[in-house]
């Protein structure tokens, strides 16, 4: 146990020769007063007194300690050597010390080391013990530290890289160990050195000291230990601590020097830097304006330094060797605090001297025992910064009366997120009072009741990291209307102390309620707008496909008229045909008859045959028929092919053959098919199925078919048109056309072009009115939309586009085979 100001204030007593001479009491406030654990104990080892050092020590009440009941507090392991100890030394009117272990009433165990003298009659007889015991954890603790150290240290030497040397008096002889000779920056294999060489390596200001400590320890037979300096052979200067011993011959003469060296350059350094760290800290201290002082366990300044003394007008020599108790006479509060310092506590407090306001921070000094031999105290000048603060206190103050009174809404809580703050403008809007609403743990609840909306708002702020304007919240009133509350945080811009958090608030709720509705006005015009922009579009492409079906539909009976006039003469010609054939077989037949049965024709006859080339005609007229007849023939299939694209005879939705519909679609675009100067050879490949009937409206699956083949065929010319001549004219583009059955239901027709395909974006739009990649007057926009709907909402089937740039482009329709009864 360690004193305390109040012991070292006692008076001086007299000394007390014998127990005897004091009355009990008064020998027990003695016992108490001692600095050390004091027990007794009769002859049979029962302790009937400890005194309260011990009890404070332990934990341990009176009565919890008498007799033997205290030692089973005495560590297992050292129970038996503490019994063994106490049965001898009854035998023996010596006095004894031991240590063990104590387990104290935290449960920690402590080393304590008791001085036990036994208790003598007059006539030498035994009657007990007296003892007394002494903490020495902390004893032990660096005792067993150093041990630990000491073995460290023993393995560590021997792996540590100490370089040795052997100097042979004799001979002459010197000896370097490999890792000497790296200390000295030499190859391993180099020759060693001899003495004088060493010697002039060593740094000329310590090679005198170094040669005199070697003489030294020949003329007095002793070891010897030197710091010294050397240059290695690179020129750096090391720092070394060298040692070394003599050996005697049998006659006690020195026949060798043995040394060891280790560099100790980087501990030097750091010593050197320590050093001037130090005096770089005694010259801030000095020139800071700081108080720092050492203050010993008596209350006596031992230590007094820096600038902060010399507004008070004092200098170090007038403080050390003062008294606290003294100085600070009038000052309770500094005394109280500088003795729970030297208890044990670190304290801070402030004080006011001459005009000045000095604040200290007091840390207690331990030493290797753990007892308190003093304090160090910094003392900081703080005069201005507590004006200051005193300034900014009544400056805070009329801040909170301002927003106080501020016609926003103004709330804080503090950082248990209780409600600290509650201004005018929040009672008038919500109807809590500032009382209902301050310190209220459940003030949130009657704010936001619903538990998921709360939630998702505290989930809101903390997202926004509490920084965040005009967040509107919906807060229930106390009259149980909901407000809708545009709340921005401002804490982290204007910190106020104590306010965790802050922020003000408007009540939006009519702002609110009128925006709401003029969004529901703004959502019901869009809504008229676009239903009436639908009905605009649906109107125009209603107008434009009705424009396009006239357009069709004239273009069909002007096909069909002109197809009907001209089958007529063509039917008459080629009729005739027939007829002329005969007659001229026949002509030419009387013709070889007359000129086997007049062999001699007149000069006449015989010009005119010669000028008209009978043998010529005879041969060539045969074939001119026969080729009047062919050509007679191709107008009729083109007629037929009008008449079956037209279908103005078949304009009832009716089952037909869709091959023959395709072809005739061909036979029109027959000359776009054919090659061109300086253009692509189009191959036309067909894959037809075995198709049923199929029901349709013919007359418009021709027109989808004709739609579709051109797309093809400009695709191909584009691409023809995108490589050089000789290029296009040399390469071959295809569309194939494929039909076949599917689901057993329904027709598939594909029609593939190896043209430039189609861009992602344009395809998504292929099938809407108007939409065209074609220049002015080469498109309308209206073909594949046109085309969508024949095959889509007239025969209830799908039309898709395939397409890859740069590969191609396929186009797939499909329909069924039995429309049934249909709403067309």
């Amino acid at each position: 146990m360690t004193g305390s100001p109040r012991e070292a204030k006692l008076p001086k007593q007299a000394p007390i020769a014998n127990f005897s001479d004091v009355g009990e009491n008064s020998w027990r406030e003695w016992a108490d007063l001692v600095p050390t654990m004091l027990w007794i104990a009769d002859a049979d080892s029962n302790c009937h007194y400890f005194n309260s050092q011990w009890t404070e020590f332990t934990g341990l009440s009176q009565e919890q300690i008498s007799a033997r009941g205290w030692t089973q507090n005495i560590h297992p392991e050292d129970l038996d050597s503490w019994e063994q100890i106490y049965a001898t030394a009854g035998n023996s009117p010596s006095k004894f010390q031991r240590e063990y272990r104590l387990k104290r009433a935290d449960g920690e165990y402590r080393w304590i080391e008791e001085t036990v003298v036994p208790k003598l009659t007059p006539a030498g007889k035994f009657q007990g013990f007296i003892g007394t015991a002494t903490d020495i954890s902390g004893r032990k603790k660096a005792t067993n530290e150093l041990l630990e150290y000491q073995q460290k240290l023993e393995e560590t030497q021997k792996v540590a890289h100490i370089g040795n040397w052997e100097f042979d008096l004799t001979t002459g002889e010197v000896t370097w160990s490999d890792e000497l000779k790296r200390i000295y920056d030499l190859e391993i294999n180099a020759p060693t050195p001899s003495y004088p060489e060493l010697v002039q390596q060593i740094h000329p200001n310590d090679r005198e000291r170094f040669q005199q400590t070697i003489n030294d320890a020949i003329a007095h037979r002793q070891p010897y230990e030197i710091d010294h300096r050397i240059y290695r052979l690179n020129g750096e200067m090391r720092y070394l601590i060298g040692w070394g011993q003599i050996v005697q011959n049998h006659q006690g003469e020195v026949i060798k020097l043995f040394g060891a060296a280790l560099d100790i350059t980087d501990r030097k350094q750091a010593e050197l830097a320590l050093q001037m760290s130090q005096k770089r800290l005694r010259a801030v201290v000095n020139n800071a304006p700081i108080i720092l002082s050492c203050i010993d366990r008596r209350g006596i300044f031992t230590l007094s330094e820096g600038k902060g003394l010399e507004p008070l007008g004092l200098v170090p020599a007038q403080v050390v060797g003062l008294s606290v108790y003294g100085l600070y006479e009038k000052y309770p509060q500094i005394i109280e605090n500088i003795n729970l310092v030297l208890a044990g506590e670190e304290k801070i407090w402030s004080a006011e001297f001459s005009g000045h306001i000095y604040e200290t921070r007091g840390t207690p000094i331990f030493d290797e025992k753990g007892e308190i031999p003093g304090l160090i105290a910094v003392s900081v000048d703080i005069t201005e910064r507590a004006r200051v603060e005193e300034a900014l206190r009544e400056s805070e103050a009329r801040l909170r009366l301002i927003l106080e009174n501020m016609p926003v809404m103004l709330s804080a809580v503090d950082a248990e997120r209780n409600i600290i703050v509650w201004n005018r403008e929040c009672e008038q809007v919500l109807g809590y009072s500032t009382s209902e609403m301050v310190a209220n743990q459940q003030a949130i609840q009657l704010l936001i009741p619903d538990f998921q909306y709360r939630q998702k708002v505290f989930k809101e702020i903390v997202k926004l990291e509490h920084n965040f304007r005009d967040l509107e919240l919906e807060i229930q009133a106390a009259d149980g209307n909901v407000k809708t509350i545009a709340w921005s945080n401002i804490s982290a811009e204007f910190s106020v102390p104590g306010w965790d958090f802050w922020g003000i608030g408007v009540d939006v709720t009519e702002r609110t309620a009128a925006e709401m509705a003029l969004r529901e006005s703004e959502a019901r015009l869009r809504e008229q707008a676009v239903e009436l922009e639908l009905a605009f579009n649906t109107l125009g492409n209603t107008q434009a496909q009705l424009v396009q079906s006239e357009k069709m539909s004239s273009l069909g009976q002007l096909v069909a008229g002109v197809a009907h006039e001209i089958n007529n003469p063509v039917s008459f010609i080629f009729g005739n045909i027939t007829y002329a054939k005969d007659y001229t077989k026949d002509l030419l037949k009387i013709l070889e008859l007359y000129r086997v049965a007049y062999p001699k024709p007149t000069a006449e006859i015989e010009a005119e045959l010669e000028e008209c080339e009978l043998d010529f005609i005879r041969e060539d007229l045969p074939k001119l028929l026969d080729s009047m007849e062919v050509g007679a023939e191709r107008i009729q299939e083109i007629v037929k092919s009008l008449r079956t694209f037209s279908r103005l005879d078949e304009a009832e939705f009716k089952a037909v053959n869709i091959h023959a519909g395709i072809d005739s679609t061909l036979m029109i675009l027959a000359h776009r098919l054919k090659q061109k100067r300086e253009q692509a050879t189009i191959s036309l490949i067909k894959e037809y199925g075995n198709l049923p009937l199929v029901e349709c409206y013919s007359g418009q699956l021709n027109q989808v078919f004709m739609n579709l083949l051109s797309n093809a065929i400009d695709a191909l010319e584009e691409k023809a048109k995108e490589l050089e001549s000789a290029d296009a004219q040399s390469s071959v583009y295809t569309i194939k056309i494929h039909t076949e059955v599917v689901e057993e239901e329904r027709v598939r027709i594909t029609f593939t072009d190896s043209g430039t395909g189609i861009p992602e974006s344009v395809k998504q739009r292929l099938f809407d009115p108007f939409f065209t990649t074609k220049p002015v007057g080469k498109g309308t926009g209206l073909g594949l939309a046109i085309s969508y709907e024949i095959v889509v909402e007239k025969h209830h089937g799908t039309l898709e586009c395939n397409s890859q740039l740069g590969v191609g482009t396929e186009f797939a329709i499909e329909i069924p085979i039995r429309q049934g009864i249909l709403d067309l």
